[in-house]
């Protein structure tokens, strides 16, 4: 299952509200491209913030948004630009707070998980309120000796 962003937007004033639109990364600009990328979860949702997360270990190919970590311990990079003044950065393992801290403006940090001891990895942009402003869709960990 992908989480994607919708809006029903019909003028300037529902643009106020701040709608959450779709970043979809695809390696070839067309229609096939954007739906395969879709369908693989190669995406986050945002209001504005822009916000990027991979994952690599040992010797195979790094991974993004959507897909399938297979190794002993994965090392997630994030990266982010766009954010407002007193952003909350949250990453979320398996469906509980794993890292949260006050972000600048843009950045970029990592940190490690172990792929025998969790499943999955999003990230959360929030204001200083509360509000969400983006979330990545998850990356999934699996050990090659599960």
């Amino acid at each position: 299952m992908v989480a994607t962003a919708g809006t029903d937007t019909h003028g300037n004033q529902d643009y106020a509200r701040r709608p959450g639109f779709n970043h979809i990364y695809v390696e070839t600009f067309s229609e096939q491209g954007l739906l395969q990328a879709l369908r693989a979860g190669h995406l986050y949702l945002s209001v504005g913030p822009q916000v990027t997360l991979t994952a690599q270990g040992g010797h195979g190919a790094p991974v993004m948004m959507g897909d399938l970590f297979t190794g002993d311990v994965a090392s997630l990079h994030l990266t982010w630009r766009d954010c407002p003044a007193a952003t909350q950065m949250r990453i979320i393992v398996d469906g509980k707070p794993f890292l949260e801290w006050t972000a600048e403006a843009a950045g970029e940090r990592e940190w490690t998980l172990i792929a025998e001891q969790v499943h999955w990895c999003v990230v959360e942009v929030r204001d200083a309120a509360g509000e969400m402003l983006a979330i990545t869709n998850p990356i999934f960990l699996r050990s090659p000796h599960a």
